[in-house]
């Protein structure tokens, strides 16, 4: 907060990935995306699953969307 107030802040900023850096994330994370997707998929199927997975406003057509959307985000 110091940094902020003093405006100095972007000392602390992290140097940019270099392309190799990035690429091995976002396989990372394409990786990590695709296996939750599956999971949400499979489970979507599951009587307890979509039980467990309502709440709130909240359906499993919810689950299944968002990690339908977070995984295409992805290969963008």
């Amino acid at each position: 907060m110091d940094a902020l107030a003093e405006g100095t802040a972007e000392d602390l900023r992290e140097p940019a990935p270099t392309a190799e850096q990035a690429r091995e994330q976002l396989a990372a994370e394409q990786a990590v995306s695709l296996a939750h997707l599956r999971r949400v998929e499979a489970g979507y199927w599951e009587r307890d699953w979509r039980f467990a997975h309502r709440d709130n406003g909240v359906y499993p057509e919810n689950h299944l969307w968002e990690a339908v959307s977070g995984y295409l985000d992805l290969l963008k």
